[in-house]
């Protein structure tokens, strides 16, 4: 601190205070960075204590602050107050030059105090008594607040006795005042430095951000200069964005963020989503994430502009503008397909409508395609492709790939919506005919081999056309009569068939009946076997093919059979009871009874010509009852 001292003897007042009551301290080193903080506090704690400087209300700028070469915060704002004190590079003498070219390279406002500003040897007596053990107590201390305030009034006038400097010049500030002449140097500062600053007039705060996103409107019109605000700013982010489309050069959230705070421009975060949201909404910008397009309305796209993982992944590009032809075919399309006639003016709503419409058409095909699972209904090639359609068209992102894909299906949609409409039609008033035309079919199938009918041959052949048919919906209408007309003549045809059948059943029932008139327990099982039968008769009635009909004289003869059995058994028990053996009369004393059904051993027809075809028939039946005939059993035909 000497060699200052020696160097600054000049600029220090003679007879100072401090240095006639304190010719001792003198000899005591003082820190020159303690010298550059203490005033450093004093200026930018006390002096001039704004934490940042207020452009306006909506502009609140940080900035460093620095003495000499000690920094009092972090050089990390755009702009500073850099405050040159006599004690900066002694033994230099900048030049106006020098500071002018300090005040550019830095973007700070420079402020050079005089070479005899008094507040510096001040300070320094003041910390020199400081040190002084002699003057300490409570009256050495009133002395040193006494001189600090001294230092303060020094610094108000060293301030106010300052050259300043800004954007490479020295300016003249006007106001005595010195925090009136650091502002109105910090406004020349951020004028030149942020000179398209006022290019917003109208701002954007978080609750409009939202607001923007979630609103039902889909555009906002952009009108002339004259009225509208923001219209510069507006310009300066197309024009970009134009020249980085020409160029093939990608725009992020983040780049925009980065470039439009800095110089020349220093806009808020938030004011420039805002823009960057009005452009969108008015279809001059379109959004990717990733490879995803984004669509102004999606709720998730403020975090996509606010959030860090996303701003540098939220891709902004120049929309190229959908020629007017591919958006009248949509709007068509529209009408043709899904019969709405209220349509979007804008672009992005005609697609996202669009959009809407196709998923909740496809929805209504993939419920269709539910009924063929049962069976194989007619339009199932017609949903499978419209699905396909559907799908395809709702997964494209991009708008003008979205329309181009529209104006190549321009015929194929309309197609497939006019037959949607008939395949819907069916399943609302036609599946029923086409259903029991399919039940009829299968019955005449399984009676295939029974029935020669010319007449129901021709009906099959008629119902078989219709519902075999690519497109059958215009003839469904001659199914009821042709279902009809075969159902009347089918059953015609089965009565006939199942008449001798019921015959046998009843010669059947007879014979049980005139067996069990026979034994004395008749009341005991003829109302079982009066039972079986018409269930059997009943089962009969109900049959709906020759087949099971014709089977009923199998069940028939088994069901005598059985009938016969049991007479038997109850018979051989009423012995037992009465005589207390089972052992029959000597007629047929230890003979077993078997029942031989005359129908089971003549199965099949019978054609008896010349006396040898009786001989082979009787030597027939004589083969069939021996294998039946055994010792100890007695052949009973029934």
């Amino acid at each position: 601190m000497k060699d200052i001292q020696k160097n600054d003897d000049e600029y220090l007042t003679p007879g100072s205070e401090a240095q006639a009551a304190n010719n001792e301290s003198e000899s005591i080193p003082v820190d020159r960075d303690q010298i550059l903080r203490i005033i450093g506090e004093e200026i930018f704690s006390t002096i001039y204590s704004e934490k940042k400087y207020i452009y306006n209300n909506h502009y609140h700028f940080d900035f460093n602050k620095i003495i000499d070469d000690y920094y009092l915060t972090t050089a990390k704002n755009k702009i500073g107050v850099r405050i040159i004190t006599p004690l900066f590079d002694l033994g230099k003498k900048f030049s106006e030059l020098d500071l002018k070219m300090m005040s550019a390279r830095e973007n700070s406002l420079i402020i050079r105090m005089r070479p005899d500003t008094a507040a510096l040897q001040e300070l320094q007596a003041v910390l020199q008594i400081q040190s002084l053990p002699a003057r300490g107590g409570a009256a050495g201390a009133g002395e040193v607040a006494e001189r600090r305030a001294g230092v303060r009034s020094l610094l108000v006038a060293a301030l106010r006795e300052a050259e300043y400097y800004v954007n490479a010049k020295r300016v003249d500030l006007q106001a005595a005042n010195p925090v009136e002449r650091i502002n109105s140097g910090l406004k020349l500062l951020i004028d030149s430095l942020y000179h398209k600053i006022n290019y917003i007039t109208s701002f954007t705060g978080s609750g409009e951000l939202q607001d923007l996103v979630l609103g039902e409107e889909c555009q906002l019109t952009l009108v002339n200069a004259e009225e509208e605000s923001n219209q510069a700013a507006i310009e300066e982010i197309r024009d970009y964005l134009e020249m980085s489309n020409r160029r093939n050069l990608p725009v992020t959230m983040k780049n925009l963020l980065d470039k439009y705070a800095g110089p020349p421009y220093g806009w808020l975060s938030d004011d420039i989503r805002g823009l960057v949201l009005r452009l969108c909404k008015n279809q001059e910008l379109k959004l990717q994430l990733d490879e995803e397009q984004i669509v102004p309305t999606d709720q998730n796209l403020l975090q996509y502009m606010v959030k860090r993982g996303y701003v540098d992944r939220l891709f902004i590009k120049k929309r190229t503008k959908t020629p007017e032809i591919l958006l009248n075919n949509a709007g068509q399309l529209i009408k043709a397909v899904f019969n709405v006639s209220n349509l979007p003016a804008d672009e992005d709503g005609l697609m996202q409508h669009f959009k809407a419409l196709a998923k909740n058409e496809l929805g209504k095909v993939n419920r269709l395609l539910i009924h063929y699972k049962e069976w194989e209904y007619p339009g199932k090639g017609v949903l499978d492709n419209g699905k396909t359609l559907l799908q395809n068209i709702l997964q494209i992102r991009n708008n003008l790939q979205f329309y181009e894909k529209l104006y190549e299906l321009k015929e194929e949609l309309p197609a497939f919506a006019a037959n949607l409409i008939e395949i819907k039609k069916f399943f609302e008033k036609q599946r029923g005919y086409f259903d029991r035309a399919l039940h009829d079919l299968d019955v005449y199938n399984k009676n295939k081999t029974y029935v020669l009918d010319e007449e129901i041959i021709r009906l099959v052949g008629e119902i078989e056309g219709i519902i075999q048919a690519h497109k059958p919906y215009g003839l469904i209408s001659r199914l009821p009569g042709l279902l009809d007309t075969f159902r009347k003549r089918f059953v015609q045809l089965l009565d006939k068939e199942m008449e001798p059948v019921r015959g046998v059943i009843e010669i059947d029932r007879q014979k049980v009946m005139t067996e069990l008139d026979l034994h004395p327990f008749r009341a005991g099982l003829a109302p079982a076997f009066h039972e079986e039968f018409k269930k059997l008769l009943a089962k009969l009635e109900a049959c709906n093919n020759f087949y099971d009909a014709l089977a009923m004289k199998e069940e028939s003869d088994r069901l005598k059979l059985r009938c016969f059995a049991e007479i038997e058994k109850k018979r051989l028990e009423r012995m037992e009871t009465e005589n207390g053996t089972a052992e029959p009369g000597p007629e047929c004393r230890g003979k077993e009874v078997v029942n031989i059904s005359i129908a089971n051993i003549f199965h099949g027809a019978r054609t008896i010509d010349t006396e040898e075809d009786l001989e082979q028939l009787l030597d027939y039946l004589r083969q069939q009852l021996k294998k039946e005939l055994k010792e100890n059993t007695r052949l009973k035909l029934i």
